[in-house]
Order: structure tokens, then C-alpha cells, then sequence
């Protein structure tokens, strides 16, 4: 295992928030994402990174884990120092008004300009460039605030993940999940693992929230070369509810 600080822009003189991500098994191909209170006040889920944590430790040492893990327990620095006499508030920035989770950047229209010309007839050739052309993407973007370098950051990272999966807490319902339908077959495994009561399926519901998001550039992509193209299914999103 080893430990990434990711530092954010400042929103004061005198202030530095970052972010900590730990990642398990680099060498392994398959690559899975989790974070954690991306909605700050949603607690439940930094418990459950922690003992993943150190499962995910146990089984690097062991030599059992199948694929690469990135990690992120505190997906939302910001939020954490939200209060407002003696509340936590942690859905909402309180600068800008905006839901943590929503508003994250749609790229699948700026990635097919870019990639018009480059595709191959090869899918995992098309993967690789795909990713590529993300990360790039938010290599070079330079965000203007403290959010806006906190949802790069995180998109960026989970970006190149096959599996996404967003650990949220709902305040008052049964244990339940968001994914796409595109995913819904590989993912209900993993719903009936978990004793998930109720799925949600949206290909694209509005408001980019961060699972749509990561999902979003592969969605457009096979819709726009899928016929010319043998096109990846790219990222798996999952956005976890807890209890």
C-alpha cells in the first residue's frame, strides 16, 4: 500500500485542505475506485473504508487481491469543516450553494472531437485511449476554486477505474443503490451480496452527480462510434446507501 496526498487549491490566505488516497495492488490490470462522504456528513461510509483499509492491507500482503484498489476514506475535505453552530453541514457548500454531489464535469462531447481520428478497431486499444484522453483532460484543466480542484481530483482518480463505487449514507431507508442500466447485469451480484432492497437504474437522471459523471464519457462515446468502432464498456458506477 501506499499513501497519495492530493493538496487543493486554498480558498483563504492561511488555509490547505488535501485529499488522501490509498492505493493496493498497482499491478494488477483491473482497477476498482471507492470513496467515501462525498456528502460530508454521511458518516457510515468512512467506517466501512476504514475496515476496508485494513482488509485491502491484509490481503495485499497476502497476495490475494485480483485487482488494483484506490481508496479514498474522506472524499470531501470541505465539508468536513462545514459547521454552523454545532450542525454539521455537509451536503451543501456554503460558499456557492451547490450539492457536493452534483455538477461534476460531463466530458463525453469534448472527448469524441478529440477522439474522432484516433480510434482503432481494437477494443482494448480504444480503452487505453479513452483513458488517456481523460486523464489528460484533467491534467491539463486547471480548476478555479477549491471545489472545483476537489471534483477533479476525485474524478480524475476514479476515472481510470473499471469499478466505481460511491459510499453514501441516506438519513431514513432501507439499504438500496444507484447504478446505470447498462451496469445492472454485473452489478446485481453485488446488490444481492450487500442485501440491497431497492436498485435504481438511470442511464443519465440530470444534475451530474459524481457516479453519472465517471460513467457518462463512455456512454457517449459507444453511442457516437459504436457503430464504427468496437467501443469498451468503460467504468461501472456504483453509488452505495447505507444504513
Amino acid at each position: 500500500m501506499h499513501q497519495q496526498h492530493h493538496p487543493l487549491l486554498s480558498a483563504s490566505l492561511g488555509t490547505q485542505r488535501e485529499i488522501i488516497s490509498f492505493h493496493f495492488a498497482e499491478d494488477n490490470e483491473r482497477q476498482v475506485y471507492i470513496q467515501a462522504a462525498l456528502h460530508g456528513d454521511e458518516l457510515p461510509g468512512m467506517a466501512v473504508a476504514w475496515f476496508l483499509k485494513q482488509r485491502l492491507q491484509a490481503l495485499e500482503s497476502a497476495g490475494q487481491l485480483k485487482a488494483a484498489f484506490t481508496l479514498v476514506p474522506v472524499a470531501n475535505p470541505l465539508a468536513l469543516g462545514q459547521h454552523w453552530h454545532g450542525t454539521h453541514l455537509g451536503r451543501f457548500h456554503t460558499l456557492s450553494g451547490q450539492d457536493f454531489n452534483r455538477r461534476f464535469p460531463s466530458l463525453g462531447a469534448t472527448l469524441a472531437a478529440g477522439l474522432a481520428e484516433s480510434l482503432t478497431q481494437s477494443e482494448t486499444q480504444n480503452k487505453s485511449l479513452i483513458r488517456e484522453a481523460i486523464d489528460r483532460h484533467y491534467r491539463d484543466t486547471v480548476p478555479k476554486t477549491e471545489l472545483d480542484a476537489q471534483r477533479h481530483t476525485l474524478m480524475r482518480m476514479a476515472s481510470q477505474a473499471d469499478l466505481m463505487i460511491d459510499l453514501h449514507c441516506d438519513w431514513e431507508a432501507v439499504p438500496h443503490l444507484y447504478t446505470t442500466p447498462h451496469a445492472w447485469p454485473d452489478i446485481e451480484p453485488l446488490a444481492r451480496w450487500l442485501g440491497s432492497e431497492v436498485q435504481l437504474l438511470a442511464q443519465i437522471s440530470g444534475g451530474e452527480p459524481f457516479d453519472e459523471a465517471c460513467c457518462e464519457p463512455w456512454l457517449t462515446l459507444a453511442e457516437r462510434f459504436g457503430k464504427d468502432y468496437p467501443m469498451p464498456s468503460g467504468l461501472l458506477p456504483v453509488t452505495l446507501e447505507l444504513r
